[in-house]
């Protein structure tokens, strides 16, 4: 069963605490009330990320429309849940948290958000940078601000869930468009660009949900990757395309796809059932060539559940006709078999394009050179020399711990040895999305820099800046925003300004102005 998820227990602490600071009488005989309140979210700096030599140095701005739908949908259910019921959890859970007589100590929080119960709405502005648009560091993504008094508790109140949410999606958006550049590179010097141009939407498959944090985290940054590639094994990835950006699986055409493969649960047991039948002679040999006559299209042989390097060898020379006589799939797929090492002495790259210093012949030509020996193929001029194209009945996928460093020091070794890039698959896993992968990797923050306060009975435009000694980068921005359209930060705007720029309305009252789809988001990104 899935978590019962409710809203206004998925703040920090010092989110419930704040509210008794937005009306308050610390100077006597001079009260203040706070009418309303804006802040911005920021990636302040690269604090840990390395950026692709082939990439722009920027972000990839993904998630804005899910955050705040998911936020939105989660606080429908709030308002319809019974004002007693509400009430009643929420003391609950402010006793055990805090201690004391919450009634008193947190009066105001809870009447705030009492109130907000009874308004049935979440009065806000969300102005967003579109998603899609590669976006310098250093900008704000979004701005949030109450468009009813008395309500500027609330847009913070949302820092800790809004920030939970998006962060991930940037972060993977920007780490999946490194492989992706690297591709494209690496791909274009390689290859003609026709072959370059079927091979790249495919190149890097996505195969980490296992290792995500969670179902919901799998399917959220997931997706990012079907921004640049449409390869997936993360089968929900369009249930949440669907459900949050518009996709169509009936109509659309495919946003995450893949072929049949078999893993090593089916290999073992097929193995130990032909010897079981008697078969324990080169069982493997016999096999392959089973499935060689029992399947069609594109089909990924997982080789490596005993002796890999005889499978790609002895057993696939023994096979080469049955597998080049493969008819192609009733999908429309061509007859592809696609050889999956899973397991390395040393690293991929080894496995892929061959170790010098070891002592087996076979490991020392690798993967790429001994499926050249067994099926051949062609060789084709290329901006970087004659290449290596193998036998389009066969391929290569991969994807134990493949960091984006790592595809590039394979791709380079690819060609070095005289094969293109584009003979390879790469399956990326949970680890490459995983390295450094948290809120600090580009520093994202969200910050107030202004507030409206009435004090003794004046309207008085508060502009408010962080200006730590420490850390330069954590100075935050100032007063009302506005990003031009040459990525400039325009700071102390007037609020008509503010209304201009790349920040448009997202949301607001209630109601989602800017509903871009994955198609959207894929057309800012190919821009």
């Amino acid at each position: 069963m899935s978590i019962n998820l409710q809203i206004e227990a998925l703040v920090d602490s010092y989110k419930i605490g704040m509210n008794v600071l937005h009306n308050h009488e610390m100077f006597k005989g001079s009260p203040t009330k706070v009418l309303s309140s804006y802040s911005n979210f920021t990636a302040r700096k690269n604090a840990y990320f390395t950026f692709s030599d082939h990439s722009d140095g920027n972000l990839v701005i993904y998630g804005t429309r899910h955050t705040f739908k998911y936020i939105h949908n989660l606080f429908e259910v709030f308002f319809k849940t019974p004002v007693d019921e509400v009430l009643s959890r929420i003391i609950v859970r402010l006793t055990s948290h805090f201690g004391g007589d919450v009634v008193i100590d947190h009066k105001d929080y809870i009447e705030d958000i009492m109130g907000l119960h009874t308004l049935g709405y979440l009065p806000l502005e969300i102005r967003s940078i579109d998603e899609g648009v590669r976006y310098p560091i250093g900008l704000p993504i979004f701005t949030s601000k109450n468009t009813l008094e008395g309500y500027g508790w609330l847009v913070n109140n949302l820092e800790t869930l809004s920030s939970n949410l998006i962060y991930p999606m940037i972060n993977t958006a920007t780490i999946i468009d490194q492989f992706y550049q690297q591709s494209k590179y690496y791909g274009n010097i390689s290859a003609p660009v026709e072959v370059v141009a079927g091979w790249l939407p495919f190149c890097v498959h996505n195969f980490e949900f296992r290792g995500m944090m969670g179902p919901e985290h799998g399917m959220r940054v997931g997706s990012a990757s079907s921004i640049p590639f449409i390869g997936s094994d993360t089968v929900a990835v369009i249930d949440f395309l669907t459900q949050y950006y518009d996709y169509n699986p009936k109509t659309d055409a495919p946003i995450a796809v893949s072929i049949r493969a078999s893993e090593h649960a089916d290999i073992s047991r097929l193995l130990s059932e032909l010897r079981y039948r008697g078969i324990t002679e080169d069982t493997e040999k016999t096999l392959i060539g089973l499935l060689a006559d029992n399947t069609t299209g594109m089909f990924s042989y997982v080789a490596d559940t005993e002796n890999y390097f005889r499978s790609i060898s002895e057993y696939a020379l023994a096979n080469k006709d049955k597998i080049l006589s493969r008819q192609d799939g009733a999908n429309g797929l061509p007859a592809k078999w696609v050889w999956r090492p899973d397991s390395s002495k040393k690293r991929p790259l080894e496995v892929i394009c061959g170790d010098s210093e070891s002592d087996c012949e076979l490991e020392r030509k690798g993967s790429l050179q001994i499926l050249w020996e067994v099926f051949g193929g062609e060789e084709l001029n290329t901006p970087s020399g004659k290449m290596k194209f193998l036998n389009p009945k066969v391929g290569i996928i991969y994807g134990e711990a493949i960091s984006q460093q790592h595809q590039k020091e394979i791709y380079e070794r690819m060609i070095e040895t005289g094969f293109s890039a584009i003979n390879l698959v790469i399956g990326k896993g949970s680890y490459a999305n995983l390295q450094n992968n948290t809120r600090d990797l580009f520093s994202m923050s969200y910050k107030q820099t202004f507030s409206v306060a009435e004090i003794d009975d004046n309207i008085v435009n508060l502009e408010q800046q962080k200006t730590p000694m420490g850390d330069v980068f954590k100075k935050s921005a100032r007063g009302l925003l506005m990003v031009d359209k040459d990525f400039n930060l325009h700071q102390s705007c007037s609020e008509e300004e503010e209304q201009t720029g790349l920040l448009t309305t997202l949301y607001k009252d209630g109601v989602f102005l800017k509903e871009q789809s994955i198609w959207d988001i894929k057309e800012n990104y190919f821009k």
